[in-house]
Parts: structure tokens; C-alpha cells; sequence
């Protein structure tokens, strides 16, 4: 391993299994964002491990492949000293390329957030150090054009000269002159914090063996297999300035748009991936997993996948392109049904909203309503899983308490909660009409107001009738009618 890293990775679960293995053999600095107190055990654990963690690869068939990542230091940005640290690896010129994992909500929608300051500032070291090699910096989190979207970030973020109080006074368009690039790029790995309890109980047996795998997970991040047909990770790179990286094995380098593989990604995949989780929500069912195990959400996402592949096949960007949407999404499907997994519909579900803007606004309206149904579907799921029977008083304020069809009650989480608001107070037996409105409110406030009449009268009817039936029900009825 280098003594001089060439990456550094900001972020979490997704860094350590992805982005810090990838480049392990030209050496990794791991940085753990600021956050909850708790984060900064992850980098003092990993530091206390001779600064190495343990990786499990969960396999479908049951057996996992256990490895020991090493990284050249652990540091995390909540504690002072290792911050200063973090400001110091501005000073190395070999350092080649930074990837930051936040969150999609987090890459989208706040411009304020505090690692945009901190990655700012170091820009800015680097500039005063006088280093002009090239920096490539890549964004983990799947959102079209995600290098713009983390460049406009540091923008609005030192826009008014926030270090002026600390004497920086940043001049950040000379850090970015200064042979910095900002690549769009696509991830495609599920990474999860815990996996099932079916998946523990193996990995309890491998413990007994002498394996370095610890289900402590603080020190272990548990990922899938790589998958056959899509790319773990594409690189847009039009500037031509990766031909020095020595982790090219798992990256796939275009000098041309990476918009087309992004479409494949985010609707011929992940967009199934919304749908079943929140349909599964509704029902009552625990993961992933289940839902592909249900008769009728397995069936219908099946179905709705390779829909959804036929229409985005025909899409004219693809012509000329080597990109397998039929074979990428069902390989996809399929890796959803790893029982090993452990993707819980719990945790999925609260990064509803933002989903619906990234993954179904754009093809909606674009479009004109020209897609399959189960697009409009997800949407009517995702807003019968935020509507709340009551509200409750929390240790932090109001909690929203959901009902699924099992019976089950649980505070409902959202980083916005624009649509628990929306839906409160509603009877649940509430006249179409009223649930129009409130629909309609709804799909403003997203930005989903440009659907046309048929499409909106769509999920004004899903949500009412969500509202009234258990949602496999529902579900059932639904898909006759997309896919008959």
C-alpha cells in the first residue's frame, strides 16, 4: 500500500463496502461525516483495529465471503483534532480522488448541509498549498447528473463567504480551477447496516471457524455480490483524467454521457425497487425479500419490471448504445429476492418522497403520462404508507402513527413531512372527492402538478381505494388491469 493515499472516502456502510475496497491497494483515508455522536465509534473501532474492518459478501446460496479491508487512517469529522486531520490531507499531492456518499436527500436538497462547508474548506488548503494535480471527485448517491448536483452544493454552500469569521476567506472558483473535476457516475450495489436474522445465524457459524468476520456493526458492513450484467461503478470522464487510477478492475470509464446507463438505473431498476417496498409496506410485510415471495407483489413486479424495461428500451438515447435493459433489469428483480439481504421495508420507506421526485417525476412528466401504470401506483402506495391515524406526543415533538393492514402501528419517518400533514385528520373512509384534493396537494408539493387529467385521476383512485382495502387487494385488482 502507498504511504501517501490516493483516495479519500467521505461517508458511510456504502464508502466502506464499495468505494474504500475498490481502491484499497492504492491507499484509502476513511472519513465518517459529522453527525450523531455515535458515528465517530465507527472510525475510533476501525482505528483501534489496526485500522482495518471486516467486509461480508452475502451470497444467495449461503455461503459469505469474508474479507479485512485496510485503510490508511479512520477519521471522523464530529471530533476536533481529527477534523484538523481531515483539513490536513489537503497537503498530500498524491491524493487523486475523493468520494462522498451522503444521501440522496442529502445531495439534492441541502445545499446547507454541513459537509459541503467541510469539503469547501478543504478545496481551499489545497489551493493555498499550491497542489495543481488533478482531483477527481465522485458522488456515491444515484441521482441524475450527481457530480453537477455536488459541485452546485459547494457553490451555494460558500456562496456568501461563511469562513470569513474563521479568517478563511474562500475564493472557490480559484480551488476549482485548480484541476478539479466533478464526475457524474453510477453505483450499482445494495449495501445494508445489518443484514437478516437468517444471514446472522450463518455468519455465527463462520465466527466459530476462526473467520475475521464480527457481527459487531460497528466494525463489519455487509454488501451483495457483485452483480453479472450492470456495472458496479461508470465514471463519466470527458476530461480524459483517470488514465493514472490503479483500481480500474470494478470501473467502467466513459468519455461519453452516462445518461443512458443512469435511466436504466434509476427507472428500469430502482424504481421496482420503490414500488415493491412500499407496497410491501402497506401489507404488512417485513423485507424485500418477502415482497418478491408474495404471490401477487412478487407477480406484479415481475410483470411491471419487464414493462418498464420494454418502454425504456425504445427511448431514443439508447440507439447505438451496448446497454441490456431487459437483461440489467431482470438481474436486478432478482437480486432483490436474496433472502440473505435483509433490505427491511421499514428503513426503505423513509426516503419515500424523495424517490418519488427522483425516480418517477421526470419520466411522468416528460412523458405526458405515456408509461406504465405501476408508476402512478407507487405513488398512491407511498402516499397511503404516510397517512396517519393519529398523532402522538414524542420525546422530540409529535410523532405521525401509521396503521399497516396487519394491524401493526408505527411512528411514521419522512424527511419531509409534507404529505403525513396533508393526510391527517383524513377519514379513512374518507368521499373520492376529499381524497382528490388532498391528492392533488400532494403531487404539487413534489413537483408532480404537470401529470396529465388521466394520470392524476389515477392515483386519486389508488390512494381511495388503498384507503379502504388491504393493499395486496388492491394490488391484485391493479395488476389485472396493467397487465392484462
Amino acid at each position: 500500500m502507498n504511504s501517501q493515499p490516493e483516495v479519500m472516502c467521505i461517508g458511510g456502510n456504502f464508502q466502506l463496502a464499495e468505494h474504500a475496497r475498490i481502491f484499497e491497494n492504492v491507499g484509502v483515508i476513511y472519513v465518517q461525516p459529522n453527525g450523531p455522536k455515535k458515528r465517530s465509534h465507527r472510525a475510533d473501532a476501525i482505528r483501534s483495529k489496526d485500522n482495518k474492518y471486516s467486509l461480508v459478501t452475502l451470497n444467495p446460496n449461503g455461503v459469505f465471503d469474508t474479507s479485512q479491508i485496510a485503510v490508511t487512517e479512520a477519521l471522523a469529522l464530529s471530533v476536533p483534532e481529527q477534523r484538523e486531520r481531515f483539513l490536513e490531507v489537503a497537503k498530500n499531492k498524491d491524493l487523486k480522488v475523493i468520494s462522498v456518499g451522503v444521501s440522496d436527500g442529502t445531495l439534492k436538497d441541502k445545499p446547507g448541509a454541513g459537509i459541503w462547508y467541510d469539503l469547501a474548506e478543504f478545496l481551499h488548503k489545497r489551493t493555498e498549498t499550491g497542489i495543481t494535480s488533478p482531483l477527481s471527485i465522485l458522488s456515491s448517491d444515484n441521482a441524475f447528473n450527481n457530480g453537477r448536483l455536488l459541485l452546485n452544493n459547494l457553490i451555494s454552500a460558500t456562496a456568501n463567504n461563511p469562513y470569513d469569521s474563521l479568517g478563511h476567506n474562500i475564493d472557490l472558483d480559484q480551488s476549482l480551477r485548480s484541476n478539479v473535476y466533478f464526475h457524474n457516475c453510477v453505483v450499482d450495489t445494495m449495501v445494508m447496516g445489518l443484514p437478516g436474522a437468517k444471514a446472522l445465524a450463518h455468519i455465527e457459524g463462520l465466527l466459530k471457524t476462526g473467520d475475521p468476520a464480527t457481527i459487531d456493526d460497528v466494525l463489519t458492513v455487509f454488501v451483495e455480490p457483485s452483480p453479472n450484467v450492470s456495472r458496479r461503478l461508470i465514471i463519466e470522464d470527458p476530461n480524459r483524467v483517470w488514465g493514472n487510477i490503479d483500481a480500474k478492475d470494478a470501473i467502467t470509464i466513459s468519455t461519453d454521457s452516462i445518461f443512458p446507463y443512469a435511466v436504466v438505473k434509476y427507472e428500469a431498476l430502482n424504481f421496482f425497487h420503490t414500488a415493491q417496498v412500499h407496497w410491501g409496506y402497506v401489507a404488512g410485510l417485513l423485507d424485500v425479500h418477502a415482497n418478491l415471495q408474495d404471490d401477487v407483489l412478487g407477480a406484479y413486479v415481475r410483470n411491471a419490471a419487464e414493462a418498464k424495461a420494454k418502454i425504456v428500451s425504445a427511448y431514443d438515447f439508447f440507439a447505438g448504445t451496448p446497454i441490456e435493459v431487459g437483461a440489467m433489469s431482470a438481474e436486478f428483480t432478482e437480486r432483490c429476492n436474496n433472502e440473505f439481504l435483509g433490505h427491511q421495508n421499514m428503513f426503505i420507506v423513509r426516503n419515500g418522497t424523495g424517490k418519488i421526485i427522483e425516480r418517477v417525476r421526470g419520466s411522468l412528466v416528460k412523458t405526458n403520462g405515456k408509461v406504465d401504470n405501476g408508476m402512478y401506483g407507487t405513488i398512491a402506495s407511498i402516499i397511503r404508507e404516510k397517512s396517519p391515524i393519529r398523532v402522538e406526543q414524542g420525546e422530540d415533538g409529535q410523532d405521525y402513527i401509521g396503521e399497516k393492514d396487519n394491524g401493526d402501528t408505527y411512528k411514521i419517518e419522512d424527511t419531509d413531512p409534507f404529505i403525513m400533514q396533508t393526510m391527517m385528520g383524513v377519514p379513512q373512509m374518507a368521499p373520492r372527492g376529499v381524497i382528490d384534493i388532498k391528492v392533488k396537494e400532494i403531487l404539487k408539493h413534489v413537483g408532480l402538478d404537470g401529470l396529465n387529467p388521466k394520470l392524476q385521476s389515477g392515483v386519486t383512485d389508488l390512494v381511495y381505494q388503498l384507503r379502504r382495502h388491504p393493499a395486496m387487494e388492491v394490488l391484485q385488482t391493479y395488476a389485472n388491469k396493467c397487465f392484462q
